[in-house]
């Protein structure tokens, strides 16, 4: 009886064991795997926190990166270093004056074991600028006066020229915001616009933004002596002081402009942005044109008396591009966020 039985026994035997090297198996698999997909997020984490860290390093090098000078839609593109030594790409781009797209990417070559690791990161970032509210083409605190054939403008009508494009939304303002308009001499400006009392709240605004603007622009002191504008290239930032500043044309400026001090103009002089004077405006023996806005923030008294040859047109993308010179990223918990894994 013996014999049969242990016939009876050993497939039972082989049986258990083949299940236990299955299951021995299983769970080795099941813990080769887990593992490796623990390896692998940590892998990933290490990519992503390198992205992570280089946006925020791309951010804090801002000013380094001068993107306000090149025109919209120009993509500029760098490397930056974080603490663990991890090379991350970040290319910045300006799709409108205030406005940037932030893409960071950091890769990882993969091994026999691995494959390539990559992760993406794409952020609207708003630029932020100080608040200079431009509720005309022209505000003074004193008063504006003009001659026949001053002309002035509110109307945002873009040029074939306009950095932002003919395409876009438009808007307009007030022509001019002062306390008093008249002609110089009397009667001879027919058509001037109505004065609009509400400039003494801008002038008080401009004045407490000056501090950041200045900060943050080009400062250079001028001597009494007639002279041109600075040749720069691109869109920027100018602080000039002197008493008083007489520019000289042939002249040109795209930008902010800020002159501390009275403002002369003589001859041609052609302007793209936003002008802020802290004292009078004599545009009388100069061919002016600004494309933009102008304002005299003298909070006591800042008079603008302007030539029959002031041409003086609103534009709300010269403006914006003017102030993008002197803004900072400004990243909110709800600017779009979109990560890509790959």
């Amino acid at each position: 009886m013996s014999r049969p039985t242990r016939g009876y026994i050993l497939p039972f035997v082989l049986i258990a064991l083949a299940a236990a090297s299955v299951l021995a198996f299983a769970l080795a698999s099941d813990g080769w795997h887990h593992a490796r997909a623990v390896a692998l997020a940590g892998r990933g984490d290490a990519v992503a926190n390198a992205v992570e860290e280089g946006q925020a390093i791309a951010l804090a090098q801002w000013n380094a990166d001068s993107l306000w000078v090149q025109p919209l839609d120009h993509t500029q593109q760098r490397t930056v270093s974080t603490q663990l030594g991890q090379s991350v790409t970040v290319t910045w781009s300006r799709p409108h004056p205030l406005v940037a797209w932030l893409h960071t990417r950091h890769a990882v070559a993969g091994n026999a074991r691995w494959s390539d690791l990559r992760r993406e990161l794409v952020r609207a970032v708003w630029l932020q600028a100080p608040s200079i509210p431009v509720v005309a083409a022209l505000a003074a605190t004193g008063r504006i006066s003009g001659a026949e054939g001053t002309l002035l403008s509110g109307s945002d009508i873009p040029t074939p020229a306009s950095a932002c494009g003919v395409t876009r939304d438009t808007a307009s303002v007030l022509a001019l915001a002062s306390s008093t308009v008249d002609g110089d001499p009397p009667g001879s400006w027919p058509g001037a616009p109505t004065p609009d009392t509400t400039v003494w709240r801008i002038a008080d605004s401009v004045a407490a933004a000056l501090p950041t603007l200045r900060a943050r622009a080009e400062q250079i002191v001028r001597s009494a002596l007639p002279a041109p504008l600075p040749a720069r290239n691109g869109w920027r930032a100018l602080w000039i002081t002197g008493q008083p500043v007489i520019v000289e044309g042939p002249s040109h400026w795209r930008g902010l402009l800020v002159v501390d001090g009275d403002l002369e103009l003589r001859g041609n002089v052609t302007m793209e942005g936003l002008l802020i004077v802290r004292g009078n405006i004599d545009a009388r023996a100069a061919h002016w044109q600004l494309q933009g806005a102008a304002m005299s923030a003298d909070t006591v008294t800042g008079h603008a008396r302007l030539g029959a040859q002031t041409r003086i047109f609103y534009d709300r993308c010269a403006v914006q591009m003017a102030l993008a010179t002197v803004a900072r990223p400004f990243v909110t918990p709800f600017s779009l966020w979109q990560p890509l894994t790959q």
